[in-house]
């Protein structure tokens, strides 16, 4: 199954899911209009998880994260630390450690952060 999400607007909008035959839009409530999102995709979880985006051309730049289980979004609790509000932010998952790794992008200018989500919290490990 490929899942792409089509944030923006447009008559696009919305999460599609193509199952091999045909697309699927889901109508699920979810995150907020944004586009230069981070996505990836978790096999253990089943899951697609999004991060950050900007909601226009100069913002606002969002910090937040929602993970798709193919039905439903649900949003990750917001904790006291964590990457700052960004788009263009590369999400990935690392299979061997079981755990997300998030990097780069932008809000005013280049942000070079390296932060890793595991056991339900972020840890930034480029200081």
């Amino acid at each position: 199954m490929l899942v792409v999400p089509a944030l923006y607007g447009g008559p696009d909008e919305g999460v599609w899911e193509w199952n091999g035959e045909q697309w699927r839009r889901s109508e699920a409530i979810g995150p907020s209009r944004r586009q230069t999102y981070g996505l990836a995709y978790d096999p253990r979880a089943q899951r697609v998880v999004l991060g950050g985006g900007q909601g226009g051309s100069r913002g606002p730049y969002h910090d937040d994260f929602w993970s798709w289980d193919g039905r439903t979004w649900t949003k990750w609790p917001t904790l006291a630390e964590g990457p700052v509000g960004r788009g263009g932010g590369n999400l990935l998952f690392d299979h061997d450690r079981n755990r997300f790794i998030y990097f780069g992008g932008y809000d005013t200018g280049p942000l070079r952060d390296l932060w890793v989500f595991s056991g339900g919290a972020w840890t930034r490990m480029d200081r």
